[in-house]
């Protein structure tokens, strides 16, 4: 499995001769101990990139800053939500958040639609931020009983958008090539920060408690700031090392105009809009009409025309749940 750079991302185990803990650890079991498959399976990966087009698959991922910020209350770690374009390896949409959620999904996603188009494959793990019935489907999530077979849920935000979702194998949370680039984002951007805290113990600055104490860091909106601007103009710039020989050195933003050889836009930002908007559980119309819970607040909405000639029917909810109006 190799990321945006080449690299292999995988722990192997023999198949025949590994034991048990070695195959139960690894990423990659090899069924016939021979390494040339290897060599052979990395030949045929590298033709996948070869002959892959900018949009045609992205990747995403959450990651957590080894930044401290502030909100003028409390110190924290942000998250970002990003998706990643698996042929150039530019970040496509980002979305810094409090804690990673299918909403930061979505708005991650709406991002990347406006700056990149819309792309026809999404590659994801299995976290609830990503399989959640409205947005790609519950995946393995899904429920086995008669019950849960037989419900019907509405069409999903990817399937209005015309995007398949694949998921990552189940604990294999190291399938995606994301991870890669969020190392780059660690050691090119996270770094610049006074509050940086390092990936682990070993790597905490020796002085970030005094710092923290004296009231040095970002605010969460510099660092939001900062880093949307530093993706952009800075990471995605950046040679390009991936698998495809011919194209690296060149500015990972070069790869990506060179290879998008088509580009799928909503027709207008109103469409956009619709194709992204949440959805319910199907809920009975009952005489008071049908509500949205946010919170433990119920929202109604009720017109004698829609009761008239829906009372006892079930429906869906359809809601932009940043603009309740």
């Amino acid at each position: 499995n190799l990321d945006a750079d080449g690299k292999v991302l995988i722990n192997g185990a023999m198949g025949i001769t590994g034991t048990d803990v070695a195959k139960g650890a690894a990423d990659m079991t090899l069924t016939d101990d021979n390494f040339t498959t290897i060599v052979e399976t990395v030949r045929d990966g590298r033709r996948i990139y070869d002959n892959m087009e900018s949009n045609e698959i992205w990747v995403a991922d959450n990651h957590t800053f080894d930044v401290i910020s502030r909100d003028g209350k409390t110190t924290h770690r942000l998250y970002l939500t990003a998706f990643l374009d698996a042929r150039s390896g530019i970040f496509t949409g980002v979305y810094v958040t409090t804690a990673p959620s299918s909403q930061s999904t979505v708005i991650a996603l709406r991002r990347g639609i406006q700056r990149y188009g819309i792309p026809d494959v999404i590659y994801v793990d299995n976290g609830r931020e990503f399989l959640t019935f409205d947005l790609g489907g519950l995946g393995h999530r899904k429920k086995k009983s008669k019950a849960a077979q037989d419900r019907h849920d509405p069409p999903t935000i990817l399937q209005r958008l015309g995007i398949e979702m694949m998921n990552a194998q189940v604990k294999n949370a190291r399938a995606k090539i994301i991870e890669r680039r969020f190392l780059d984002f660690k050691n090119r951007i996270s770094k610049l920060f006074e509050t940086y805290t390092g990936g682990n113990v070993l790597e905490k600055p020796e002085n970030l408690e005094k710092l923290l104490r004296a009231g040095k860091g970002p605010t969460d909106l510099e660092l939001t700031e900062a880093v949307e601007q530093l993706l952009e103009g800075y990471l995605n710039e950046q040679p390009y090392g991936g698998a495809v020989a011919a194209d690296r050195g060149k500015p990972r933003m070069q790869v990506y105009n060179e290879n998008l050889h088509r580009k799928r836009v909503p027709r207008s930002e109103e469409d956009l809009n619709l194709l992204l908007m949440r959805s319910t559980r199907a809920i009975k119309v009952d005489r008071p009409g049908v509500y949205l819970t946010v919170g433990k607040t119920k929202i109604y909405y009720r017109t004698d025309e829609f009761v008239l000639n829906y009372q006892g029917a079930k429906v869906y909810l359809r809601y932009d749940p940043l603009d309740l109006s």
